[in-house]
């Protein structure tokens, strides 16, 4: 299946070189957008949902970094393009497939392609998996299950097994009473739409956090509010979301 791909870089040339490298070089593959403005980007990447985006890091109205906090859509895997080399380390941790050094070497872009093709492929395999599963439980009480899958296993899940749900750049950490815990790629926008409903015990009390209050075990009034869960982790609570928290456990 052929993948759609846009460039965002603050230099025409780097783009044309760009493109030129992946029409010589890389099969099966479409330049769907391209800009040198990075907030003609963010709409680009929300607009358009595209597989891959090859990101300039150093932008000078822009970071890539600033751009990437601005997107709604995050579905896609990132490529990171720079000039600097300083940068490579911070774009690997933030979970990017890969970065590419300019001027770009082709070796090196067909073999960032790959990675995120393989990544791409695996990914829509899954989401086969999840459908099948889906009919498979379909028959089943689901009212208090979620299909959860990370790189090894997909699992339907009992949600009162949950404890919390945090946020790792655009996977989430799921944690489990049993003290597992999967890492999914999936936003904790994600998760918050598919747990945090009127009835649900799961409530957003942090911009990283997602917690199941059955599974409080203490709440502490220090630094603002800090709530200690089943595993001993303890979460602060946003400014926004105390009230919210203290009413659903009957403080309020």
């Amino acid at each position: 299946m052929e993948l759609r791909a846009i460039i965002i870089d603050d230099e025409i040339d780097g783009i044309k070189s760009l493109k030129l490298l992946i029409e010589k070089y890389v099969k099966g593959f479409n330049i769907i957008a391209e800009t040198t403005n990075p907030i003609e980007g963010v709409k680009f990447i929300d607009n358009y949902r595209p597989d891959i985006v090859f990101l300039d890091i150093n932008m000078p109205e822009m970071t890539g970094l600033e751009l990437l906090d601005k997107i709604n859509y995050k579905g896609f895997k990132l490529i990171f393009t720079t000039a600097h080399e300083e940068y490579a380390l911070k774009a690997l941790k933030l979970g990017t497939t890969d970065y590419l050094l300019k001027p770009i070497d082709s070796d090196d872009l067909i073999s960032a392609v790959e990675k995120a093709r393989n990544f791409i492929n695996e990914k829509r395999n899954e989401l086969n998996l999840n459908g099948k599963l889906g009919e498979v439980f379909s028959h089943s009480d689901k009212r208090n299950k979620i299909l959860i899958s990370d790189k090894e296993i997909t699992e339907y899940c009992d949600q009162d097994d949950i404890i919390r749900v945090e946020a790792k750049s655009n996977y989430s950490l799921v944690v489990f009473k049993d003290k597992r815990t999967m890492l999914v790629s999936k936003t904790l926008k994600d998760f918050e739409k598919q747990l945090c409903s009127i009835n649900s015990p799961f409530i957003r009390v942090h911009q990283s956090h997602i917690i199941n209050i059955n599974h409080c075990v203490r709440y502490k009034r220090e630094e603002g509010g800090v709530v200690e869960m089943l595993d001993e982790t303890h979460v602060y609570l946003s400014t926004l979301k105390k009230d919210e928290f203290l009413k659903r456990i009957n403080l309020m």
